[in-house]
């Protein structure tokens, strides 16, 4: 009972019956010795003998949660308790740290573990007890009817057949606790063997290795069958974050297994293959000063060669969909124990479109030829606010959505050099570029399919286009990463390489790509063509059936003749160029020219040349291809370099991160939960095209940075009227037409700003907005909760996030603990004691009230 961590229910009957016993004669003591059960302490018989020997009056202070999240003795008792013992057994420090880790104490090297004396419950709860700062591992459910999951949550060897939809991380409702047993980055992987319910400290490096490893393992002879847990070290050295991606060899094995395909190991080399695993434990993800502590309790541990006393973790993170039984996404859903992975992507056209909403151009609308430009917006979580800590996915989605906010910039300020505002007939009048940044890509695409949907369905009344259609679509380029560009190429200038399916090469030519649709075949001739300083492109020869990872292979599943329209521009050839896509460690170094080894990282300055490069070759070509080669007069659509640092430090550094100006000129981040770039898409708040006013900062960025970009000045400028009670952000604000009318998004206005009293915004004359990035079976009821409605004609991947405890800031601690046998010693003599001394008070009363009485008498 010290050690245990009861429920607050049972909490509420321990008082209820200290409340009751209170008024019987020499009860005190009894209630004192009940509001002892359930603190966890170092030791149980200091706790018995000091409840047993301070009787408590009715007027003594209330007892307080010193020692756990069980009851605990008044303040003046905790003093007793002190004295008595039970003080922190300082290990021996393996670095010179010095770092304050909570309650005054510091870890100093050759000095073990230091804390002055405590002034307070709370510091000395602090001192005994090690509260750790960091992320716990997602739990995800999914829908296991959805063909999307079949060839990736089964095992291959049968393991695991029966598959009930939770992936990630399992967090038990009773939380796990075991000794701290390390795993040093110098010990073989192979050979290590998990002790029987330990709690596992190990460094980022070994975090995929390990957790590959158990799957590996034949289920027979699990290598760490009772282990109760993970603890992952990070540093703060400045030395390259391990290699790796929890995306699988073939991470395409999906849309190529439902089309017939063979899944091409595009990330053979740096694939796990865990991000639709599921691990029968926790995973925390700890920070680099809680790391410190965690590797010295676990080297204390093995230095004593594992005998009691020792340092023991306990990971607290109960997830609502394991203790309601619901692992499913269907399940969890009903049950309302979880909430839909989803967003907004953002999208807009250059020119504007016409506008039919008052009569006006229908067959100027009908005969639009659509150029769609698009890239992904956000990344992976593996833990629950890695995505956010360490502004992650630089050479992944990050540098593939900059180079398209570059694009549409480079693209602005050419035409507007030439006289052309918003290339409004710098090229044909029918043609427009469509830009789109995807949303929740990692969980299974949605966002890009969801896209193609609403664009199939936009000849039908309330289309997001008004009235155009996939049909109108002539060409499809999607952006992939291109931030390393020119970190492995032998080359001066960046490589890049275009990829196509082949539903787009012809038996008669001998050249990839040679069956694309004119306009395809003709952009990816000039981008071909354009061999300079600025990137060196060439068709990879690559034999596969779907390109590298992209939102194309996910959107050809339901429209497979995409795949003759469209390729993927990225910097991968043959394989994946980086190693750490989707993990947490996509992040760029913190030096220049950093020598980290055969999986280097970017340095700021490398990757914005890499970017740059890509956004100023795509400009070029798509002008070149659209206007005529004649258009460029020899020279090129140059990226602006110092724009692509803004957008680097804005959405890949943590400060200044989204408060940077760039970045306030179009939203108002003032009251929003964080300001650091947060790259995990999260929970949807709603399922409508217009995004919640506290909804994602970096979707209604890109949405007012798109849309100032391939904008038109109004002949009127006015500013926007802020409507501070808007719960929906559209371009906030509101604009008049020129008949004095309120503006919608059918006239083609909308409000360009942060939408605050000081700055309300400008109206300008664009065509841009949202749509929702979820997936097609969930739906808003109209209770106002997400409901789930199966399609099997048209399946689409189904993931939810389990709702998460209401704090997480006790999640992981650890502490000095004894054997289970000493503790319950410890325990039953600290009960003797406390009954002894309740049966001493009891006579001892009624002999006092007597001689009292006789005295009186």
């Amino acid at each position: 009972l010290a050690h245990a961590r009861p429920r607050a229910t049972a909490l509420g009957q321990r008082r209820q019956v200290s409340r009751r016993f209170e008024d019987l004669p020499g009860a005190r003591a009894l209630s004192r010795s009940l509001c002892c059960l359930g603190t966890r302490s170092p030791s149980a018989l200091h706790l018995g003998l000091v409840c047993a020997l301070v009787p408590v009056g009715g007027d003594s202070p209330a007892p307080m949660r010193a020692m756990g999240r069980g009851l605990a003795p008044a303040p003046w008792i905790m003093g007793l308790l002190v004295v008595g013992g039970g003080e922190v057994r300082p290990a021996a420090a393996a670095e010179p740290y010095g770092e304050d880790i909570g309650g005054g104490c510091t870890v100093a090297a050759g000095e073990g573990l230091q804390c002055p004396s405590p002034t307070s419950v709370k510091q000395r709860r602090e001192q005994l007890v090690f509260t750790a700062s960091g992320s716990p591992c997602v739990r995800h459910a999914v829908e296991p009817a959805s063909p999307f999951f079949s060839s990736l949550v089964l095992d291959a060897d049968g393991r695991g057949a029966v598959f009930d939809g939770a992936v990630g991380c399992s967090s038990a409702v009773s939380a796990p606790q075991g000794p701290l047993q390390p795993l040093l980055p110098s010990e073989d992987l192979a050979a290590f063997e998990c002790r029987e319910g330990a709690v596992v400290v190990l460094g980022e490096a070994a975090l995929f290795p390990f957790l590959a490893q158990l799957f590996e393992q034949p289920q027979t002879t699990p290598p760490c069958a009772a282990l109760r847990g993970l603890l992952v070290a990070t540093n703060s050295s400045g030395a390259a974050p391990a290699a790796g991606s929890p995306l699988g060899a073939a991470p395409q094995a999906p849309f190529e297994d439902l089309q017939g395909g063979a899944g091409y190991p595009w990330n053979a080399a740096a694939g796990y293959d865990l991000l639709w695993r599921r691990f029968d434990f926790p995973i925390f993800k700890l920070s680099p000063e809680s790391s410190q502590v965690a590797w010295q309790h676990a080297l204390h541990n093995r230095d004593k060669q594992f005998e009691w006393p020792l340092y023991v973790a306990t990971l607290d993170t109960p997830m609502a969909t394991e203790a309601a039984g619901t692992p499913s996404a269907a399940e969890c859903l009903d049950a309302r124990t979880c909430d839909p992975v989803g967003g907004h992507s953002a999208w807009a056209a250059m020119p504007p479109l016409p506008r039919p909403a008052r009569g006006q151009g229908q067959e100027e609308l009908a005969a639009v030829e659509l150029w769609l430009v698009s890239a992904q917006m956000d990344t992976a979580a593996f833990f629950y606010d890695g995505a956010q800590t360490e502004a992650n996915g630089a050479d992944g989605p990050l540098s593939s959505l900059i180079a398209l906010l570059l694009v549409a910039d480079a693209l602005h300020a050419h035409c507007e050099e030439r006289g052309f505002p918003a290339c409004d007939g710098a090229w044909p009048a029918h043609k427009r570029l469509l830009f789109a940044a995807y949303a929740a890509e990692p969980w299974g695409n949605v966002g890009s399919r969801r896209f193609l949907r609403e664009l199939r369905d936009g000849d039908r009344e309330g289309g997001f286009l008004d009235g155009l259609g996939d049909s109108n679509v002539e060409v499809v380029l999607e952006i992939g990463a291109v931030g390393l560009g020119g970190l492995y190429a032998s080359a001066e200038a960046p490589q890049f390489f275009v990829h196509c399916s082949q539903e787009a090469e012809s038996e008669a030519q001998s050249a990839p790509c040679g069956n694309l649709s004119g306009g395809a075949s003709g952009l990816l001739e000039k981008l071909v063509a354009d061999s300079s300083q600025a990137s060196q492109v060439a068709v990879s020869n690559v034999t596969s059936s779907l390109p590298p990872p992209s939102s194309l292979s996910a959107m050809a599943y339901s429209d497979k003749d995409l795949l003759k329209r469209g390729f993927v521009f990225s910097e991968d050839s043959s394989a994946l160029r980086n190693p750490r896509l989707y993990a947490s460690t996509d992040v760029l170094a913190q030096e220049d020219s950093p020598t980290f080894g055969s999986a280097p990282l970017p340095s700021q300055n490398e990757f914005t040349k890499s970017v740059v490069g890509a956004a100023t070759t795509l400009a070029t070509g798509l002008f070149s291809a659209l206007a005529g080669e004649e258009s460029l007069e020899g020279g090129k659509v140059l990226a602006n370099g110092t724009l692509a640092h803004e957008l680097v430090d804005c959405l890949l550094q943590v400060s200044p991160g989204l408060s940077c100006p760039l970045v306030t000129q179009y939203v108002s981040v003032a009251g929003t939960p964080t300001q650091r770039p947060t790259h995990y898409v999260g929970v949807a708040l709603t399922d409508g095209r217009k995004p919640l006013i506290r909804s994602g900062l970096i979707p209604r960025f890109v949405w007012g940075f798109l849309a100032e970009r391939s904008s038109r000045t109004l002949d009127n400028a006015q500013s926007c009227t802020f409507d501070g009670s808007s719960t929906y952000f559209d371009g906030i604000g509101s604009c008049q037409t020129q008949q004095g009318e309120t503006a919608t998004s059918e006239d083609g206005i909308a409000c360009i700003g942060p939408g605050t009293d000081s700055n309300p915004g400008v109206c300008v004359n664009a065509s841009a907005g949202f749509l929702a990035a979820l997936s097609l079976h969930i739906s808003k009821g109209q209770d106002g909760w997400w409901t789930y409605t199966p399609n099997l004609t048209d399946p689409d991947p189904v993931v939810c996030e389990s709702r998460w405890p209401s704090s997480l800031d006790q999640a992981a601690e650890t502490f000095l603990k004894d054997s289970t046998t000493y503790d319950n010693i410890a325990l039953a003599t600290g009960l003797s004691v406390a009954a002894a001394s309740f049966i001493v008070f009891f006579f001892g009363e009624n002999i006092v009230s007597r001689l009292f009485q006789s005295s009186t008498a």
